[in-house]
């Protein structure tokens, strides 16, 4: 699995985030697992995408501040070449760490 960390003014929701990894890639909502609580990293073998919200960085921040910021995990290595589409789906005020 990889991952990379996305970056946002306003907190995304749960169903904006769903709603655009369905559409940029594809895959119904049943294949993103948001992780709340340590035991939902059990039932990570049936997602393709699995998103852990992280929380706000501070305003001492030197590159994000005050943004809030989650990782996505994805198990196909073919999902990295769609994630500046996913940045552009959730809009200006995002940032995806690709590199």
């Amino acid at each position: 699995m990889d991952s990379r960390e996305i970056f946002s003014k306003n907190k995304i929701s749960n169903e904006q985030l769903t709603s655009a990894i369905t559409s940029v890639y594809g895959i119904s909502s049943d294949e993103v697992l948001f992780v709340e609580v340590a035991d939902d990293w059990l039932k990570k073998e049936d997602h393709k995408f699995i998103i852990e919200y992280n929380g706000q960085l501070s305003n001492e921040d030197d590159e994000h501040p005050k943004y809030h910021y989650c990782d996505i995990w994805y198990k196909d290595n073919s999902a990295h070449d769609k994630l500046k589409d996913l940045e552009k789906t959730l809009g200006e005020n995002v940032i995806i760490t690709i590199d």
